[in-house]
């Protein structure tokens, strides 16, 4: 039997399957997802077109996603990351998905959806050799942010001493914000320094991962001395700060003034 994806597969799908799915159709569809691993970006896009996630009974599309994973071990962030590239992808080509590459149309999913096709096409024009690669559309994206003036991705200088001052992220809390950074994109500004990162350091790490835009904001500082007293008191003024994370900031700036004095 073939189970080779073709664009007429897919479009066949498409003209047979019309609706929201039945019960039957919706449970069908989830065994589909774990036991054709090849067709994941395929079966991700019917179920979000079809409303699959209603059908099995979520309230929303992000329940179902994460229920998925749970039940069979498929990582959230992950298949966050085919959906948003099936949803790019239909930007550039509405009548099917798969035929982009999942790390070529990442960069492309934090730009605006009236800005995707001409992003592409200036890739695709100014490929070295014609070949288009991952990091030349990174390049391309991020030429367009600065000819446009916008918020993109770009490098800042990490200083240690800074970012030990800070409480570090369990695995688990890591990846929790990884998927709702991939979600909804970096939505806090990145505190910075004269181009010295002085807050946000998790976000940064996953906005340099998956080339994501972010903004800044710019702080003035007499000295790093300044720089660290500001660190320490912005940590122990955040209201989501558990008993033991309050503790930890409190014992490095207790290490801290004992540095400098």
């Amino acid at each position: 039997m073939n189970n080779v994806v073709t664009k007429e597969k897919i479009m066949a799908i498409e003209l047979s399957r019309s609706g929201e799915m039945t019960t039957a159709e919706a449970q069908n569809w989830k065994q589909e997802v774990v036991s054709h691993v090849k067709q994941l970006r395929v079966l991700l896009d019917e179920g979000h077109r079809r409303s699959a996630w209603r059908s099995l009974g979520f309230t929303n599309w992000t329940d179902c996603l994460k229920s998925l994973a749970a039940e069979f071990g498929l990582s959230e962030r992950r298949l966050w990351q085919l959906h948003s590239a099936n949803q790019t992808e239909r930007l550039l080509n509405p009548g099917s998905v798969g035929e982009i590459p999942e790390k070529h149309l990442r960069p492309l999913a934090n730009l605006k959806a009236e800005d995707v096709s001409e992003v592409w096409q200036k890739a695709k024009e100014t490929a070295p050799d014609g070949k288009v690669t991952t990091a030349h559309i990174e390049q391309t994206v991020s030429k367009y942010f600065q000819e446009k003036d916008l918020d993109g991705f770009y490098e800042l200088i990490i200083n240690s001493e800074f970012q030990n001052l800070l409480p570090s992220l369990t695995e688990r809390e890591f990846s929790g914000l990884e998927a709702s950074i991939l979600r909804a994109g970096v939505r806090s500004p990145i505190v910075v320094w004269a181009g010295v990162l002085i807050d946000g350091h998790q976000r940064y790490a996953i906005a340099k991962k998956h080339s994501l835009p972010f903004k800044t904001v710019e702080m003035q500082f007499d000295d790093e001395t300044e720089a660290k007293i500001w660190i320490i008191d912005n940590q122990l003024t955040r209201k989501n700060l558990s008993i033991y994370e309050q503790a930890e900031v409190l014992l490095k700036a207790k290490e801290y003034l004992s540095w400098v004095n």
